[in-house]
């Protein structure tokens, strides 16, 4: 099967990894896969081929890709319209699978690419969070404790010039196309599709994410704390995210419930760009361990087996890798019960979930699970049992070509 993956990114970010994880288990399943991306990576080791949506071999084709930008945004849509269409005429897909394409729009990426695609043949697009549903993060709009988000009013960049009723509007006419299908890693993320557009009920499905659980696996907790100069005498509280400033990540949730309470029983580690640090006041005496942004794959594993529990008070995010990697890992979460969140932290066996998005809440889930981890509760074997049965790439690989083969849509055999 000639699978066609189009996103913004190759490798960096949440929905880049999900995406590269899922190539690596097509083509290891004997599939040929193309990555169609406006950021490359070009790395030797990848399994799939990569291409930029902009040939750069020759300079009038980088000067051109470099003038992109600088078009108006018809022009640009034009342009990149018919460098679509000579991709897919050139390369025949059996599948065209969009993975991301919401930071793209300066390159010429537009919604329109779904229509154009899915004129030739069969196309998916993978959910990956709020705003491939409408164009901008409406669920931090529900949240009712105001010390989380203060008066929150959707960023002008999100809308474009538009009103929110013009987004939906533009989503729902390419929606209605039936040569599309949907892709959405939790039960939350189809739920909410289905209700800003309840015609693609028909043509949702559920697959969750696949990470290398080779890698992200259970360690020796004590030598690694060793490697890794973390003392072996406190509670081993880990924050992690690609960047700990985005506000929907709710760092600064943690900082609340830190700054309540006496914290010599603990340490605080952080994994993630920690900008956030200097315009956060986190407590006196409080002892802290960055480790910074990690890109590493074997790093981040160590880190999530040298720490005792994963604290993750985002409020916005659809299935986390960073939740699945420390599940997998055997380190449990503690989160809220919202958004995709549900599907992967599960009480007594995978962590402690707040009912309410709520600081108070969380910090409620917080002393439960500290406690919980002073008396000896040990939920690694079910935190890993959990991510075997679930978060392979085996698993995730198979799901999506089981779908590319038109197998359990509705209409076809």
């Amino acid at each position: 099967m000639k699978v066609l993956m189009i996103s913004d990114e190759e490798s960096n970010g949440g929905a880049a990894i999900s995406a590269s994880n899922l190539a690596d288990g097509l083509v290891g399943n004997g599939n040929d896969v193309l990555r169609l991306v406006i950021f490359p990576n070009f790395r030797q080791d990848n399994r799939w081929r990569t291409q930029h949506f902009w040939n750069r071999k020759t300079w009038m084709e980088k000067a051109f890709a470099k003038s992109v930008p600088l078009l108006p945004g018809n022009l640009k849509n034009f342009f990149a319209g018919r460098n679509i269409r000579r991709i897919l005429h050139k390369e025949k897909p059996d599948v065209v699978n969009f993975h991301n394409i919401l930071w793209g729009i300066d390159q010429g990426y537009d919604l329109s690419m779904y229509k154009i695609a899915a004129s030739g043949c069969p196309t998916f697009i993978t959910m990956h969070d709020m705003w491939n549903i409408i164009g901008y993060p409406y669920d931090l709009e529900q949240i009712k404790d105001k010390r989380i988000l203060d008066n929150w009013q959707i960023p002008a960049e999100h809308l474009k010039g538009h009103t929110k009723e013009q987004v939906a509007n533009l989503r729902k006419a390419i929606f209605k196309n039936e040569n599309i299908y949907f892709i959405a890693p939790s039960n939350w993320l189809k739920h909410e599709l289905i209700q800003k557009y309840p015609f693609t009920e028909k043509r949702i499905f559920v697959i969750p994410y696949g990470i290398d659980t080779e890698i992200f696996k259970p360690g020796d907790k004590k030598k690694l704390k060793q490697s890794l100069s973390i003392p072996d005498n406190k509670i081993n509280i880990l924050a992690s995210a690609a960047s700990l400033e985005h506000v929907n990540k709710g760092f600064h949730i943690l900082v609340s419930v830190l700054q309540q309470r006496i914290n010599a029983d603990i340490r605080l580690l952080l994994m993630g760009d920690d900008r956030i640090m200097k315009q956060l006041s986190l407590p006196a005496g409080l002892e802290v361990i960055s480790f910074g942004y990690v890109n590493n794959d074997l790093e981040k594993a160590n880190i999530y087996n040298a720490s005792d529990v994963l604290a993750f008070p985002s409020f916005g995010d659809n299935l986390p890798n960073s939740v699945i990697e420390s599940i997998s890992c055997g380190t449990p979460v503690i989160a809220f019960n919202t958004c995709g969140l549900p599907d992967l932290v599960k009480k007594n066996q995978t962590g402690w979930l707040s009912e309410t998005v709520n600081i108070d809440c969380y910090r409620q889930s917080f002393e439960n699970a500290i406690m919980d981890l002073k008396n000896g509760i040990d939920l690694s074997i079910t935190c890993r049992d959990f991510a075997l049965k679930n978060f392979t790439i085996n698993k995730q690989a198979k799901a999506y070509e089981k779908l590319f083969r038109g197998e359990g849509i509705f209409g076809k055999n």
